[in-house]
Formats: C-alpha cells, structure tokens, sequence
C-alpha cells in the first residue's frame, strides 16, 4: 500500500516514483540487514564516514557477485545481497579451515596458528 499526500498525483505516477526509490529502499534493508550499516559505535565524525564507505564498498562488491559475468549465463546466479554474504561467509571459513590445516600438516603447533591468526589484535606482526 502506498499513501501520499499529494492528491493531484494518479496511482501511475505514485507507483512510477516509488519504483525510482525501490533501489535505495533495499539497500538500507540489506546493508542494515547483513552489513552492519547501523551498527557502528564510532563517535567522530570521521570514523562513522569511514565506516560507510566500508559498507557501500561491501554493497557494490556484493552486489558485482549478484551478476552474471555473461548476459547468456544467468544459470545458477546469486539472487540476493543475503545469499551473497552467505556464499562469502562459506568461502572464507573454507579458506581458514584449509589454512589451520595446511599450517598444522607441515608441524606448525596449534600455538602457532592462533598467534599467526591473531597477531593484529595482539599487535603483533609476523612475517
């Protein structure tokens, strides 16, 4: 249901100008949804503008996965800035599941690996 205060406009014209809106309202649901938009705990101004970017970066570079890489290959194509985050999220806990392991074969101690994933937070930095 769409309401408007302008009584001089026909439904056509509501439904025309709200189809130009629809983009923006689906990027607030799905960047406050699945990107954290209005999570931020900065104070400065400067903090919370670089925390946006962060997220519009993230939106664009999600939504670039959403497309096909050929206007004939839409088979089997991500539909949602949601299925995306998913798809991501399962890449990269593959990516760090094949790093422990890699790590631990070649007879690095368990230690090791949580120091090499956690040296940036202990401010530490390896080589």
């Amino acid at each position: 249901m769409l309401v408007t205060n302008r009584l001089d406009w026909s439904a056509a014209k509501m439904i025309q100008l709200y189809a130009q809106r629809w983009p923006t309202e689906t990027f607030y649901q799905d960047s406050k949804g699945y990107l954290g938009f209005n999570e931020y705990r900065m104070r400065s101004a400067e903090a919370i503008g670089k925390h946006w970017c962060l997220v519009f970066v993230a939106y664009a570079l999600l939504h670039l996965t959403c497309l096909p890489a050929r206007p004939d290959r839409t088979q089997g194509l991500i539909q949602t800035i949601g299925d995306a985050c998913r798809q991501q999220g399962r890449v990269l806990l593959q990516r760090l599941l094949l790093f422990v392991h890699d790590q631990l074969s070649h007879g690095t101690t368990v230690a090791q690996v949580f120091t090499q994933l956690f040296a940036k937070q202990q401010g530490t930095v390896l080589v």
